[in-house]
């Protein structure tokens, strides 16, 4: 029974020991040694911080202060700091030492420490700023003054930051300081951090860093991400630095990781331009673009930004004309009239603006391109495989105001298209049904027979009446070639 007792007091002191172990100071915390706490209360001079240890560690409340004297800090909020002292009051913390009257102890112990202090950009000098701590000078080289190079260095005279000092020598005479290391030190944990957001579809804000020819480079907060001159916007943008400037905020997506190079976009945020764009772009309807790319076939016009269509050479009024780049140029603004839509490809065909008149469609226009129907049209071109002809009228939405007249459809078609069809000259033809790209297609020798079965239909009529009943067999008007040379009579 004794023998129990007694275990169970050793095993009680045990606990109590190993609570207390956990909550001793850990002995290899030091001077200089960056810690993380949690903000227990906020006074008005020291502020108490739990990091683990038995009692609390303190900082001054004043080094958590903004710009307008109000506390960044709050109880549960972590905080990192580094270990000023030790003493019989606690540990004490520091996140940057001051200046006052022990400037040079302050610079040598910060020096040791390997603690941040603060300082006041004096002046710039040759080969970099003069910087004020604690009343003393001390040297940044240019090219510790920020992560990337400065070309001027005067946005920094006046302003107040924390530096790192790199070297102490000569009792303080001789002092030389960084900011450079303090910022790559908080970029490298700000990336710590963002690297487990960093997934293709995040969307997150950014600061433009630089700009380049092809793009600019996007601090994430830690993190580099190129946003192309492609992904910037829907519309075309020929300059980057027309739309984006060094320390522009934005917020990008992330649409590519390749290790540890990331692809950024803007315009995948702004959504599909191309969503219900035949409401926007209903066939018939007139726009006004700008002539963005010019090909011999044709001009690429912006409808919209993300939105192109082609206006084709063919649709031109002038028949002369056989190369887009004699008509426009980049930068002109058209009138133009949407003669097809297809949304799946992406693809708008264009028109010169008064080619589809008000009321298109109706009458001899658009109803007489109905396969089937005979139109007349003016010859505008002839090529070996056949003959292109200018249709009068407006045409019916969705259809060219030219049609062609291949060679296998022209009666009698000679060697030579030109010889028997020379420019301006009008032609009778069928339409036919549009060929797979949508194109309008003519037949001269269906036309011909067209006409052809008209003219015995009428001559029938015309027969029937004259003898008083209907013509049969022994209607007495002969065979089929008869009827041709009674009708060529």
């Amino acid at each position: 029974m004794t023998t129990d007792k007694s275990n169970d007091q050793e095993k009680s002191f045990a606990e109590l020991l190993e609570a207390s172990l956990e909550k001793a100071p850990p002995a290899r915390i030091k001077e200089g040694q960056e810690v993380t706490g949690t903000v227990l209360q906020v006074g008005s001079e020291w502020t108490f911080v739990d990091i683990g240890a038995k009692g609390e560690a303190l900082i001054a409340t004043s080094e958590l202060l903004d710009d307008k004297g109000k506390s960044t800090a709050a109880v549960g909020d972590a905080l990192e700091a580094r270990v000023l002292r030790r003493g019989p009051e606690g540990v004490v913390l520091s996140r940057v030492l001051g200046g006052g009257s022990q400037g040079k102890r302050i610079l040598e112990d910060a020096h040791q420490l390997g603690m941040p202090v603060e300082g006041v950009v004096k002046t710039v000098i040759k080969g970099g700023l003069e910087v004020e701590v604690g009343g003393v000078r001390a040297f940044c080289p240019a090219s510790q003054i920020s992560l990337r190079y400065v070309e001027d260095l005067t946005e920094f005279v006046d302003r107040k930051l924390s530096f790192q000092v790199t070297e102490y020598r000569e009792e303080g005479r001789s002092v030389v300081v960084s900011r450079k290391v303090l910022l790559a030190e908080e970029r490298a944990k700000q990336a710590e951090k963002l690297r487990e957001k960093l997934v293709v579809g995040a969307v997150l804000p950014g600061k433009v860093n630089s700009i380049r020819e092809f793009g600019a480079f996007v601090d994430l907060g830690g993190v580099d991400g190129l946003l192309h001159i492609s992904e910037i916007s829907h519309s075309r943008v020929s300059q980057v630095e027309e739309v984006l400037h060094p320390g522009q905020e934005l917020t990008v997506q992330i649409i590519k990781m390749e290790g540890e190079r990331l692809s950024l976009s803007l315009k995948s945020l702004a959504g599909d331009p191309w969503e219900n764009i035949d409401e926007q772009f209903a066939l018939s309807s007139r726009h006004q673009g700008t002539v963005v790319r010019v090909q011999p076939f044709g001009a690429f016009v912006e409808l919209a930004p993300g939105v192109d269509g082609l206006l084709h050479v063919s649709t031109l009024d002038d028949p002369r004309i056989q190369d887009a780049r004699r008509a426009f140029e980049e930068g002109q603004s058209v009138d133009v009239t949407v003669v097809s839509v297809d949304p799946s490809r992406k693809r708008i065909g264009l028109a010169p603006g008064d080619r589809i008149r008000e009321g298109a469609g109706a009458g001899t226009g658009g109803d007489s391109l109905t396969p089937g129907n005979v139109v007349t049209g003016t010859v505008e071109r002839v090529e070996h495989y056949g003959i292109f002809l200018r249709l009068p009228g407006a045409t019916e939405a969705g259809r060219s105001p030219r049609g062609l007249v291949p060679r296998e459809e022209i009666r009698d078609a000679p060697d030579d298209l030109r010889s028997r069809f020379p420019i301006g000259q009008e032609v009778r033809a069928q339409v036919l049904e549009p060929d797979e790209k949508g194109r309008l297609r003519l037949s001269e020798r269906a036309a011909l027979a067209a006409d052809e079965r008209a003219l015995a239909t009428e001559y029938l009529d015309a027969d029937r009446k004259k003898q008083g009943g209907s013509a049969g067999p022994q209607g007495g008007f002969g065979t089929l070639g008869d009827l041709f040379k009674k009708l060529e009579k």
